[in-house]
């Protein structure tokens, strides 16, 4: 029997299978959301552009991915239709595929915001069914859910490398079919749970967000600068291993390994966090992001070492990922769908729009220094979050909002 037939609180059996199919249905669309950043030094040459229009367009992609997010999130916490879940797989790989076709920078601006709707409809209501579920240990149902997506976003770039390399970047159209296949997957099996009672339109929202706003914000900006640094190293890393003599699937592969780390950490920091006290995770693992990017940045050749504190520094970065979603839902209850996509959307768009400017700083100083000043935002998102989460702040929510799930 399908499971679109589950009631709001499933069996345990049918709760695991309906987190499993969600997180598939997550990996599937973020590997086509990091199709993009191996194949810049291929769509550079194609069509003659600079580091500065790479940022843009990683911005672009970014906006369109995250900062629709909190609208979708807002029409799914007021109905039971389950077109943002089923959808977002094919979209996502239908204009993701086509990016290797764009004849123009402005057609591949045009594609990469396309295959954005699809990526931000997708996540807020998945985050959302996964939050509702009634799990116990709601850490680490939130960790396997963003654990399938970043595993997903760290075979993208290598996928998207080797098939590049073998077949052409003019052939890519040729991945579509297992986002496709993917969506009609996610028709047949997967239960959108009924909305949680949500405060009636955009003031009640605003009613429920006002009290919270400190944590919340704290929250937003640790993830927000987070992102950058992640968009950031995503970004220019290809230029760098392409500088030190790596091959487009070499590159690939790396930055697969950094994002397949950084999948792991979100594995462990969200099942940590149903055990230990989640603020300090938050900053802790922020902070220890940045001496890990500050040895790699200081290893001259692409080698093990540098492999090894590559995949630490992501490690660190994405640990605390679930536990901002699940401290957001916590805060507005009233509108999960809505605290999702501020967490795993629009927080990243942010991000994006800080990475933008990245790209002058490469045009001006090189790939390499850029590399080394983004090592220092995690640590700056660390500071901020020790400012923020003061035991003040803390008390302007309940107290059990900062407890264990």
């Amino acid at each position: 029997m399908g499971l679109k037939n589950l009631s709001p609180l499933p069996s345990r059996r049918g709760a695991r299978a309906q987190i499993g199919i969600l997180a598939l249905g997550h990996a599937v669309t973020d590997a086509y959301a990091a199709f993009l950043s191996p194949l810049w030094p291929l769509l550079v040459t194609k069509l003659g552009i600079s580091m500065s229009l790479v940022s843009l367009s990683t911005s672009v992609m970014n906006v369109s991915a995250a900062f629709m997010q909190p609208m979708y999130g807002y029409w799914a916490d007021r109905t039971r239709r389950r077109i943002f879940v089923v959808a977002g797989p094919g979209v996502t790989a239908l204009f993701m595929c086509l990016i290797g076709a764009a004849p123009s920078y402005a057609a591949l601006l045009v594609t990469i915001a396309l295959a954005g709707v699809g990526i931000a409809a997708f996540h807020p209501q998945a985050a959302a069914s996964v939050g509702t579920g009634g799990y116990r240990r709601k850490g680490l149902a939130l960790s396997v859910f963003i654990t399938g997506g970043a595993v997903g976003y760290a075979a993208g770039p290598l996928i998207a490398s080797s098939f590049s390399a073998r077949y052409g970047l003019q052939n890519l159209y040729l991945l579509v079919f297992p986002g496709l296949l993917t969506s009609f997957l996610l028709y047949l099996f997967v239960a959108t749970p009924p909305p949680r009672p949500a405060s009636t339109g955009l003031v009640g929202v605003f009613r429920d967000l006002r009290p919270r706003l400190k944590p919340l914000g704290a929250l937003y900006a640790m993830s927000a600068l987070r992102a950058a640094a992640i968009i950031g190293l995503v970004t220019f890393l290809p230029f760098l291993l392409q500088e030190r003599g790596l091959s487009l699937i070499q590159g690939g592969g790396m930055v697969s390994l950094f994002l397949l780390s950084g999948s792991v950490g979100g594995m462990v920091g969200g099942t940590l966090s149903d055990r230990i006290d989640r603020r300090m995770l938050l900053s802790g693992s922020l902070a220890a992001a940045t001496p890990f990017l500050l040895v790699m940045n200081a290893i001259d050749h692409v080698g093990l070492s540098f492999a090894l504190f590559l995949a630490l520094a992501s490690f660190a970065l994405t640990f605390s990922n679930p536990v901002n979603v699940i401290l957001a839902q916590e805060l507005i209850p009233n509108n999960i769908n809505t605290a999702s996509a501020l967490m795993i959307g629009s927080s990243w768009g942010t991000g994006g729009l800080i990475a933008a400017t990245f790209g002058l700083f490469a045009d001006a100083y090189g790939v390499s220094v850029l590399l080394k000043g983004i090592a220092f935002i995690p640590l700056g998102a660390a500071l901020l979050g020790l400012i923020l989460f003061r035991r003040r702040v803390a008390q302007t929510v309940d107290s059990q909002t900062f407890k264990r799930a």
